[in-house]
């Protein structure tokens, strides 16, 4: 896992409540905040893949949501399913 990752379990999740879920994560993040006269902006990025469908194990879950992320990144702040023919061994 990169800086920041985590993991987090939701057994029995429809797929549009994990979207839900990843956009509640990431709304605090759009928001621009001032510290003296420098202006700052933190980004997120959500990677979300489904054990065992997804995935064998936790690390190889894990290691498929990352690269999922970073090889979909469509701009900061947005996240990004799980998708078969993405899948890096």
């Amino acid at each position: 896992m990169a800086g920041g990752d985590g993991c987090r379990r939701h057994a029995d999740v429809t797929t549009n409540r994990r979207a839900q879920l990843a956009k509640r994560l990431l709304e605090p993040c759009a928001r621009r905040f001032w510290y003296g006269n420098l202006q700052f902006l933190v980004t997120g990025s959500v990677g979300i893949s489904v054990f065992p469908r997804d995935a064998p194990d936790l690390s190889t879950l894990v290691r498929s949501a990352t690269r999922h992320v970073s090889r979909e990144e469509k701009g900061r702040n947005n996240y990004q399913f799980f998708r078969a023919d993405l899948n890096i061994s």
